[in-house]
């Protein structure tokens, strides 16, 4: 069956990479939530997508440069977006979003790396792998990344994990790096798509393909019988959509 992702959690109408967000997803009806990872200046893992603080959060500055303590005093209510509404939220750690979504979802773990390219000497995969062993949840994840040398190391460390490329758009460039990294998924922005004939192309070298961030029922309903994966930031509108048939069967 197609999987539907919780692009950020249910970020479309609540602050991304939040608990609040993950957790209306869940209620929503998500089986697969999306959230992003790096390290604080203190070497703990946060869920957050931007290397900076400013659009998400009511602070300024490196996410490197501060301690989980220090982020964790900040709103991450992206007021930006939602003014004042979600004021109270935090930037969680790795920890409280495997808590929160133990037993409830599937997780897509996207490492975030500022350069795509460059391998980062730090213990992140290290730590996350420990963590999510800790928590018995290594079966339910699949890692992904722009970098592919932060995959390639979680695959030499657990041989069985699942990991998925991302890129910009799809190519033969991409299918041959993905490939080269034993991934399993290949996912790409749904606005470069070209032709069918690529997305055949990955399939044929053993590949399954997904999209970002399909929002609109429109995008999603020309895409959906072609991949095996679209994340959405809207999730229960795409998964309501979804369902609409056998709902009214």
């Amino acid at each position: 069956m197609l999987k539907i992702i919780a692009h950020r959690g249910y970020s479309g109408k609540y602050p991304e990479n939040t608990l609040l967000a993950f957790q209306k997803a869940i209620e929503a009806g998500a089986r697969y939530i999306e959230f992003d990872i790096q390290p604080t200046k203190d070497k703990e893992i946060a869920v957050i997508h931007d290397f900076t603080l400013e659009r998400t959060t009511n602070a300024s500055g490196n996410v490197c440069d501060v301690t989980l303590a220090e982020l964790q005093k900040f709103s991450a209510g992206y007021p930006e977006k939602f003014s004042n509404n979600f004021q109270d939220e935090h930037v969680p750690s790795f920890q409280e979003t495997l808590a929160l979504c133990k037993n409830k979802a599937q997780l897509l773990i996207e490492i975030k790396r500022e350069d795509k390219a460059i391998f980062y000497d730090d213990d992140l995969e290290e730590k996350a792998i420990r963590l999510l062993e800790n928590y018995e949840m290594s079966e339910d994840i699949m890692f992904v990344s722009f970098n592919l040398p932060s995959l390639a190391k979680v695959k030499s460390m657990m041989p069985g994990m699942v990991i998925g490329c991302l890129f910009y758009q799809l190519d033969e460039y991409a299918i041959d790096r993905a490939i080269d990294i034993d991934a399993s998924f290949i996912i790409f922005n749904y606005k470069t798509y070209k032709s069918p004939s690529i997305i055949d192309k990955a399939k044929l070298k053993g590949l399954q393909v997904g999209l970002y961030t399909v929002d609109d029922v429109k995008d999603f309903e020309r895409f959906r019988y072609s991949v095996e994966a679209i994340a959405t930031n809207y999730i229960k509108e795409i998964t309501d959509y979804f369902f609409l048939p056998l709902a009214n069967s």
